[in-house]
């Protein structure tokens, strides 16, 4: 009769938590190394603005394992509900996936956070398929392409201004169009709670403007921030706010962007989550609020 295995020792269950933890915290830094570069940054950028919906970590994550990540899902979303199937052999891209648990269930784990009514919040490897890396099934496949957004020297985002405009008044500040020292295109004065846009701009490049002023008089001042810091959180808010608008900013925005990440390569891991709050916060006050208030309905 063969001997029945022996149970693992805490130790053990230990040493492989530790093990696993170790793991996770190499393919991050790993993903951290490449936004040092320009094209790292660049991507990180295209993959926020597709990605919007995950985390600013798990999206450095996605971005190591498939640079050219654009539309990514669980194996059971792909499946059940977009209808495509992933192909046989291909290998799952990890992300950190939030779990609720009991107190008592997370004793063993010091990677979580505490939760309302005793709980705790703890991060395990979960796994997501790129639209790479699946095929549609016949009569169940879901169109997945986003439109073209539009260049930045249209007036196709003119509606902007005016949601850009009623924002900045519950944020305390006025608006106005006057010539601007220096050749800048836009100021925040957190003095005069005032922003002022260059004249003579189109309305994509104007929205693209009050948008970024709107992310420094959310509170990211040079005083607070420093300059250079502060530009490159305002900068990359606006970039994938005016993306899920639709806006194509890219041009104007990842050159600059790319030179403060190859310097400071710190910049994102630092203020990655600030970046994500401010470009939610923005989205949520552009957005048109009749629709949401149907849906609401």
């Amino acid at each position: 009769m063969a001997a029945k295995p022996r149970a693992r020792t805490r130790a053990q269950k230990q040493n492989d938590l530790d093990a696993a933890r170790e793991r996770r915290r190499a393919r991050l830094a790993q993903s951290i190394e490449l936004l040092r570069s320009s094209e790292g940054f660049r991507g990180w950028l295209r993959a926020m603005k597709r990605l919007h919906r995950y985390s600013p970590q798990n999206v450095r994550l996605i971005v190591s394992q498939c640079r050219e990540a654009s539309f990514v899902a669980s194996y059971r979303r792909w499946q059940k509900e977009l209808g495509y199937q992933v192909r046989r052999g291909e290998k799952g891209i990890m992300i950190f996936v939030p779990r609720l648990v009991r107190v008592d269930a997370a004793r063993e784990s010091t990677e979580g956070r505490d939760a309302p009514d005793g709980k705790r919040v703890i991060f395990r490897a979960g796994y997501v398929f790129d639209r790479s890396q699946v095929e549609p099934i016949p009569g169940r496949a879901l169109p997945l392409e986003a439109p073209e957004p539009a260049p930045i020297d249209g007036d196709t985002h003119a509606h902007l201004i005016a949601r850009c405009e009623r924002f900045a008044a519950e944020l305390g500040f006025d608006v106005e169009r006057a010539p601007i020292e220096g050749g800048a295109l836009g100021c925040c004065d957190h003095a005069r709670r005032r922003i002022a846009v260059a004249v003579g701009l189109s309305a994509n490049a104007e929205a693209h403007v009050l948008v970024h002023e709107l992310a420094h008089a959310m509170g990211v001042g040079y005083r607070t921030h420093g300059r250079e810091r502060a530009e490159c959180i305002v900068e990359c808010a606006a970039y994938l706010t005016l993306a899920a608008q639709g806006l194509d900013v890219e041009a104007a925005s990842v050159p600059y962007l790319a030179g403060w990440a190859a310097e400071d390569g710190e910049v994102l891991e630092r203020d990655a989550a600030e970046i994500d709050r401010i470009a939610r916060r923005l989205e949520e006050a552009l957005a048109d609020r009749s629709e949401a208030a149907a849906e609401a309905a």
